[in-house]
């Protein structure tokens, strides 16, 4: 098999390889993602079900403090409107919450687009490569019959060489013999 076989195939399992781990750190960091968007919204729900909820108590304290005119009820009053005034600063903390919580799924929906843009550039990469594998392998198999070619080019001539060295080495061996044979031809 030719070096620069060799070499092409070391370099496709090396990238292939580094491909396929990128890959799986993008799906397990997708993964997690996904599970911490839901997270995310099942808070943002609950926050949402939560403020309905202390909305419907102070609107049902608002219509006791209309109701209630008598002065025995001025301290149950002043007793819900404390009550009313803690709520809507729950209300204000869970708020806030949604809020951090919906950056917290914009910023990951984000990550989420780059790496999937990523891993759409690598595909298209490794492509680009999986289209050059079939006419370097063709060089390649060109590259090898013509070494082969020069290869038996090669022996032949050394056959030849190592002919006409033992021609001469028997011509040097006996010089009577070979002056006879060139006199008679024979």
């Amino acid at each position: 098999m030719n070096i620069l076989t060799k070499v092409f195939i070391i370099m496709t399992l090396v990238f292939s390889l580094t491909l396929a781990v990128f890959v799986a750190l993008l799906l397990n960091q997708q993964t997690k993602y996904l599970t911490a968007y839901q997270t995310e919204q099942v808070q943002r729900l609950a926050a949402q079900a939560y403020l309905t909820k202390i909305m419907g108590q102070r609107d049902n304290l608002r219509v006791a403090v209309e109701n209630s005119r008598d002065a025995g009820f001025q301290q149950t009053i002043r007793n819900l409107q404390t009550q009313i005034a803690g709520q809507q600063r729950e209300i204000a903390a869970k708020a806030a919450e949604l809020t951090n919580a919906q950056a917290g799924v914009t910023a990951l929906t984000t990550s989420n687009q780059t790496m999937t843009d990523t891993v759409g550039k690598l595909n298209g990469e490794l492509e680009a490569l999986r289209q050059q594998v079939p006419v370097l392998t063709q060089q390649a198999a060109e590259l090898s019959r013509l070494n082969n070619e020069y290869k038996t080019g090669l022996e032949a001539a050394q056959n030849a060489i190592r002919r006409l060295q033992e021609e001469l080495a028997e011509a040097q061996k006996s010089p009577a013999s070979a002056a006879a044979t060139a006199i008679t031809g024979k």
